[in-house]
């Protein structure tokens, strides 16, 4: 109309209705976006979470860019897949450097000699499992259209057919085409012009049956190499119970040492071009041949890398097919072994400390002189230049830098650049620099204050912070949980990463990090600004990032002490060099007295016998021992007690009739742990009580319980009046982890059982772990149970190892005995203090609706939209309450006001029908002890799931004069006391 007709009254008319439009559009959006909000909960799949965050930081699915090739742009989806394939050839297409002479034997011999190698005999059931098991739900699948949860939820009979295919495979050295072809995604690299072919990185998309097989044989070479102790020490990178906060605080170490002993530490970084995608297969198979892989395992592991192909995908467009004949295959289980093992042979010179993550390379050396540590680097990086010549990989000398740390002073030029010696690498001059960043941490020179690094996590994390304000408000968006754990998973493991390090940061910058979580708990909570920090905290159930930060230092500490033979704890722990020193603010100190201080703080003692074993004694195609947990799926103990003990029985019964029966339990009781058997072949039980017993769980007791049958059972195995043996427990738990060949948890306790067992095994003894439930009227169990109980009394306790597990629990446990204390001292100048009488959470804590949940938390912190509050913040004129004139509080507001008489009146009523008479501000805003409170607090008396009618309507919010132009100045906690009104 505008258009056809351009009159004055048309124009403005036209804007009108588009302003209108435009009004109507946004707040649909707003609309739609807060209800999609809403609906996260704790049962939303992270999966869709974490899509709609990489949505709002603009990386959500995009078609593709076109790509400019020799400016011509090509938009063609199949013209495009086709370059990029073509630009992968130019990598991957070369063919792979020959090996001759003795190298060539070698590889020939090894392939053909299986020799006394137990790790070439037929996979089994047990193998198979762990595999399917340790897949991942949700993961892309390949070329053949098989997922990983279909393979996951494959019947038994099924699983058998699998391991036939995969077992054919194995014995034949053959491997099927679909298991060796990948589908190539080509992702943009972040800071990359998109249409430069160049600017992409392959992810590909390889067949889940293919990655269930190869978990299988890597399983059994990476417990090879690691037994036999083929990997450098020094190598971290894709090595279980290795990380890279171990490289991280091993050169952090040596930074502190040479600060306080006032020397110079020149440290290098280098740069493997395209290592992965360049090593050569024959290269490959020769470091495992001299590392004594040979037979089937060495020959399928050839076959796996030969003749590979690919197809690169875009738009759902395929290229043309490609053959790999070089580079370890991308996305492959075995890939990241191999190449660990090919970095086996980087050079270790004396004097020069080594550290390498996968590809990443750094040396560092310490010396009296720069001149003299330039000297020794000189010498080290012309080994590694041999190295690298050797198996034909190449430094990118242009992204290889080097840095000094040192309290000396370096000599300046007359532009104030430090005047430092020259470093080569392949006759390029190596680069230095002031700041470099180092497996995701920034180090700054020359004294590493880590303020470059603090100053980048507050810039990454201020970002996220937002985030998570765009997902809530104060009445509408997900629970206080949910925007928590985001918080711990998308914001502070970023801070914590590398922490064990980043502690020996100054008071000043760690500080700067405590303020990114107090702005992370006050979205999260709905606190207002003013909150104070202490309230938040306790508020939100998390501890001071400084208390966060010393525990997982603690944690890192016992973890490697605990571990045997880790290079780390060879380094940093016991180093005579720091161990004598005075230490001052000047000199920051190193890991280890950081960390020893911690634990005295804590009455923890540093030489706490602590056990953590990395990998399992016994191989991954070892026999392993029959557990059965079937019960569990047979019978419903909650609902049906008698039922529960008769089939328990029936199974006992007829199952292990001619078996000695050996019953296990363990309890815990405060700080005293124990453990029993029971065996009712001699109506005999005995017990112990287990030193530490604060620290125990009532797993590892159980644990305990099942070792020391098996032990009694090896003692007295002449004299047993059968060949066959049953432990019956009730530790569901216990027996998942026995039952799996690796596990983090209570590591040492089951390797010592598979031990045990083993050893009765070589005897010809048969045993087998029943599980069995608890408190249904089962003799044993009842009789092992009480045994149990009565250690609690015994005088004489047990020396055991602490489990790793157990460890950890022991100092968050302390962690949170320092916070209470700290909060007693403060809480009288708090008001939740009056409230919280614990920093523990509460399981009601959280409303499911968020404006409830807001308005208690404002009112338990103490900074709600009330007069006395507001007056202090000039947002309100007079303090006194506009029915009563008294100062309006808290304690007035809830308690003694007379504008909310009825509906105090009706909630009184109320709590009186639950046997509760008396009506305080810490009953109301949920701190009494009493479950009934809570439950009359906290849950909607009319059990429906969707808010009453007249909820919102009979609720006059309390209005105050600035609440026009600040929302959130609204007073919303009236609700709390509108709810009982509607039942």
């Amino acid at each position: 109309m505008a258009e056809r007709r351009p009159t004055l009254t048309n124009l403005i008319e036209y804007r009108r209705l588009s302003a209108k439009a435009r009004k109507i559009i946004k707040k649909t959006k707003k609309e739609t976006w807060r209800r999609f909000c809403s609906t996260i909960s704790a049962e939303t799949p992270s999966k869709r979470i974490w899509n709609m965050i990489r949505k709002m930081n603009g990386k959500g699915k995009q078609s593709s860019s076109p790509l400019n090739v020799n400016g011509q742009i090509i938009n063609d989806p199949k013209q495009k897949a086709d370059i990029l394939a073509d630009n992968l050839d130019e990598i991957l297409g070369q063919e792979s450097a020959e090996v001759q002479g003795d190298q060539a034997r070698t590889i020939r011999d090894c392939l053909q000699n299986e020799g006394d190698t137990a790790y070439n005999q037929p996979f089994t059931l047990h193998e198979l499992n762990d595999s399917l098991n340790s897949l991942k739900s949700g993961k892309a699948m390949g070329d053949d259209e098989i997922q990983n949860e279909f393979l996951k939820h494959l019947p038994e009979h099924k699983k058998i057919d699998l391991l036939k295919l995969i077992n054919q495979s194995w014995m034949e050295s053959k491997i099927p085409h679909t298991w060796k072809h990948s589908l190539i995604l080509p992702i943009p690299k972040e800071d990359k012009e998109p249409t430069n072919p160049d600017s992409y990185r392959p992810i590909s998309l390889t067949s889940c049956i293919s990655k269930a097989a190869e978990k299988m044989v890597n399983n059994r070479l990476v417990w090879q190499l690691e037994t036999t102790n083929k990997f450098s020490p020094t190598q971290s990178g894709f090595r279980k119970g290795r990380s890279a906060e171990d490289l991280i605080i091993n050169l952090e170490h040596q930074i502190r040492s040479c600060l306080v002993n006032r020397r110079v530490n020149v440290t290098v970084f280098f740069d493997l071009k395209q290592a992965f995608d360049t090593v050569s297969h024959n290269h490959l198979l020769l470091k495992l041949a001299e590392s004594g892989i040979k037979g089937r395992l060495l020959r399928w592991i050839q076959q796996f890398l030969k003749n590979r192909t690919y197809e690169v995908l875009v738009d759902d467009q395929k290229s043309c097919r490609k053959e790999s004949k070089r580079g370890v295959p991308q996305g492959s289980i075995l890939s990241p072994s191999t190449f660990a093992l090919l970095m086996a042979e980087i050079p270790h010179l004396a004097r020069v400390c080594t550290m390498e993550y996968a590809d990443d390379v750094a040396i560092s050396i310490t010396a009296d002189t720069l001149e003299e540590a330039c000297e020794i680097a000189v010498n080290a990086i012309s080994s590694l230049e041999e190295w690298a010549q050797k198996w034909q990989l190449t430094f990118n000398p242009s992204k290889t830098c080097a840095m000094v740390f040192t309290k000396k002073k370096i000599p300046k030029d007359a532009d104030d650049n430090p005047i430092l010696p020259t470093l080569t690498l392949n006759e390029e001059n190596i680069n230095w620099v002031q700041t470099f960043k180092y497996l995701g941490m920034k180090l700054d020179g020359p004294t590493l204050t880590w303020k470059e690094h603090v100053n980048y996590l507050r810039d990454i994390c201020s970002r996220r912070i937002k985030i998570l304000r765009a997902l809530t408000g104060t009445s509408w968006g997900p629970d206080r949980t949910n925007i928590l754990n985001m918080y711990k998973t998308f914001i502070r493991s970023k801070i914590t990463y590398g922490v064990v390090a980043l502690s020996s940061a100054s008071k000043t910058n760690l500080d700067k990090l405590e303020v990114i979580q107090s702005s992370a708990i006050r979205i999260a909570i709905g606190a207002r600004k003013t909150s104070p920090k202490a309230a938040l905290q306790v508020e939100a159930g998390l501890p001071p990032l400084k208390e966060h930060i010393k525990e997982l230092c603690c944690r890192y500490y016992f973890k490697i002490k605990a571990s045997d033979h880790h290079p780390t704890a060879e380094t940093v722990l016991n180093d005579e060099e720091v161990s004598d020193r005075v230490w001052t603010p000047v000199f920051k100190m190193p890991f280890e007295k950081r960390t020893e201080g911690h634990l005295r703080g804590w009455n923890i003692n540093k030489d706490t016998d602590i056990r953590y074993i990395r990998l399992p004694s016994a191989p991954p195609w070892s026999k392993r021992i029959n557990v059965e947990t079937e019960l569990l799926e047979e019978i419903d103990k909650e609902n049906c007690k008698e039922q529960a003990r008769e089939v328990s029985e029936r199974t006992i019964c007829h199952r292990y009739g001619e078996h000695l029966k050996l019953f296990t339990d363990g309890s815990k009781s405060g700080n005293s742990t124990t453990s029993a058997m029971w065996v009712p072949h001699t109506e005999q039980g005995e017990h112990w009580k287990l030193h530490k017993g604060q620290a125990r769980s009532i797993m590892g007791a159980e644990l305990y319980a099942i070792y020391k049958a098996l032990h009694w059972t090896v003692v007295n195995w002449a004299i047993l009046p059968t060949d066959k043996v049953v432990i019956l427990t009730d530790s569901k738990s216990g027996l998942q982890g026995i039952n799996k060949h690796s596990t983090k948890r209570y590591s040492y306790i089951i390797d010592q059982i598979k031990k045990t067992a083993a050893t009765l095994q070589d005897i010809n003894i048969t045993v087998c772990l029943q599980w069995i439930p608890s408190h249904v009227g089962i003799r044993g169990n009842e009789q092992a149970d009480e045994w149990a109980n009565r250690a609690h009394n015994l005088q004489v306790e047990t020396e055991t190892p602490l489990d790793l597990t157990e460890a950890k629990s022991l100092i968050t446990e302390q962690q949170n005995k320092v916070w209470q204390q700290h909060y007693e001292g403060i809480k009288n100048n708090l008001h939740i203090g009056g409230i919280k009488d614990k920093i523990s959470t509460w399981s009601w804590l959280p409303h499911r609706h968020r404006r409830i949940d807001v308005a208690m938390a404002r009112l338990r912190i103490g900074h709600a939209g009330l007069n006395e509050y507001l007056t202090r913040f000039s947002m309100a004129n007079d303090q006194n309450c506009s029915t009563c004139n008294v100062p309006e509080s808290i304690q007035h507001f809830l308690i003694e006001c007379r504008k909310h008489n009825d509906h105090r009146r009706k909630l009184k009523n109320t709590l009186r029908a639950q046997g509760i008479s008396d009506l305080t501000v810490k009953t109301i805003l949920g701190g009494s002890n009493h479950p009934k409170t809570c439950r009359c607090t906290y849950k909607k008396p009319w059990g429906s799931s969707s808010w009453p009618p007249g909820c919102y309507t009979n609720y006059s919010p309390h209005i105050h004069p600035h609440a026009a132009s600040h929302p959130n100045v609204t007073l919303y906690p009236q609700i709390i006391l509108v709810l009982y009104t509607n039942p």
